[in-house]
């Protein structure tokens, strides 16, 4: 061997050597690293399982305490129920006996009034034959009861008013003159009666009554203000029937489609004359502000078109009243 192999074969030794050394060195520390590793995921792992076991217990500790607190609020709950429901009870009970008072009240008042009703006349049943009285008390007991808010009484009673005029229509005639008011006015709530406006010839032979009772309430008291308002409802709430007996009062014949003067319906042709009617009783009545049927009666009694004055009007109700009058005496 040469010197120069010698040399070099030494150096690539040496240099075999110093590769391994530092091969071993790489690996110690990659073992070291692993080892490190490990102990650093076991001491991870190791506070993670303290982790979860120190939420677990926090977590049993809380559902505990909400456990107890919901069956304290049960129980709670409980009591404010059974408070509730006894003081519900309670209220009931106080809220019927409260009723029951008013109840009673209203009987109280009611017959109170009917007493005083039947009382106020005591005077005139002497003079008054019981038929007329009769009717003179359906009527008041009737508009009582209305006024009280007792409608099976009034119902009652007005229906009786008007069952007791009708077997002798001719009874009207012989009303006391201060009794008219009161029985025209039963009348007049009779035609507020839906079963009343359900059948025309019942709502017709009561708007009769009715306007004939006014009228003669009317007559007794002429500076009462409110008959005349009450005289005009009756007409501006039945217009459309009413018309027939303005129409036989004043002797307008009927309807004729071939004779030129006649060719108009007959309601059209008696407007002039009820326009007139209601001219009298708006110019006579109380000046208030008017809504409903009645504000749209009065535009037609004033309309532009309206020839006939108040003055006629009066004529006009004179000899419808005559015309009721010797109808309902008749029967």
């Amino acid at each position: 061997m040469g010197i120069f192999d010698f040399i070099f074969g030494n150096k690539k030794k040496k240099e075999k050597e110093l590769l391994l050394k530092q091969q071993e060195q790489e690996r110690l520390q990659r073992e070291e690293y692993l080892r490190q590793q490990k102990l650093d995921d076991e001491r991870r792992e190791k506070e993670r399982a303290e982790w979860l076991a120190e939420n677990h217990k926090k977590a049993t500790e809380r559902n505990a305490r909400l456990s107890a607190l919901r069956e304290h609020m049960k129980e709670v709950t409980k009591d404010i129920d059974a408070e509730n429901e006894k003081r519900r009870i309670e209220q009931d009970k106080r809220m019927q006996e409260e009723k029951k008072r008013l109840e009673k009240e209203q009987a109280n008042r009611i017959e109170m009034s009917r007493r005083k009703a039947l009382e106020q006349s005591k005077s005139t049943r002497v003079l008054v034959p019981q038929n007329i009285q009769n009717i003179i008390d359906a009527a008041s007991i009737g508009l009582v009861a209305a006024q009280n808010g007792n409608h099976r009484i009034e119902q009652e009673n007005l229906i009786n008013l008007f069952n007791l005029t009708q077997d002798k229509s001719s009874q009207l005639l012989h009303i006391p003159a201060d009794k008219y008011n009161l029985v025209g006015s039963g009348f007049c709530l009779l035609l507020e009666y839906p079963q009343v406006q359900a059948n025309e010839d019942i709502s017709r032979a009561i708007a009769d009554y009715a306007f004939f009772c006014i009228s003669k309430a009317i007559e007794h008291d002429p500076g009462n203000k409110t008959l005349y308002l009450k005289r005009m409802t009756v007409v501006a709430q039945t217009r459309e029937f009413f018309f027939y007996t303005v129409a036989n009062a004043l002797e307008i014949p009927d309807s004729n489609p071939f004779d030129i003067m006649l060719s108009a319906p007959l309601i059209v042709r008696t407007n002039d004359f009820i326009y007139a009617m209601g001219k009298y009783d708006f110019e006579n009545g109380d000046n208030i502000v008017f809504v409903g049927k009645l504000k749209e009666f009065h535009d037609l009694c004033y309309g532009p078109y309206v020839r006939k004055t108040a003055n006629e009007g009066k004529i006009y109700i004179d000899k419808v009243n005559d015309y009721i009058a010797n109808s309902i005496s008749r029967y």
